[in-house]
């Protein structure tokens, strides 16, 4: 096994206790964000390309959704979507073209 935890010599999956851990296969949101930082990436830049991806999938996703709800809610305000979004990173922090097609 490969990865961050393998480089501690532990390939077992592990838990983090709370978010702000790093010593686990589950990270939190804001310990990766740190850990970037620490490392001197711009992070900033990164929060900025992956907002962008979400913004762009949700617009393109309007007329499919709408649609949707039209044909299968009796009443809109009834009805909801939730989104979750896999955002790839390759080896130098740049967006895996794989997200978009992933999508």
């Amino acid at each position: 096994s490969s990865g961050i935890n393998a480089e501690y010599g532990n390939t077992d999956y592990i838990k983090n206790a709370d978010e702000s851990g790093t010593e686990s296969h589950k990270w939190g949101l804001k310990a990766l964000w740190k850990y970037l930082q620490v490392g001197g990436y711009d992070v900033e830049a990164l929060k900025s390309k992956i907002k962008t991806i979400i913004v762009k999938t949700i617009i393109a996703s309007v007329p499919t959704v709408t649609s949707l709800s039209k044909s299968n809610c009796k009443y809109r305000h009834t009805c909801h979507e939730l989104f979750g979004f896999d955002i790839f990173l390759d080896q130098n922090l740049s967006l895996d073209p794989r997200t978009a097609l992933m999508s």
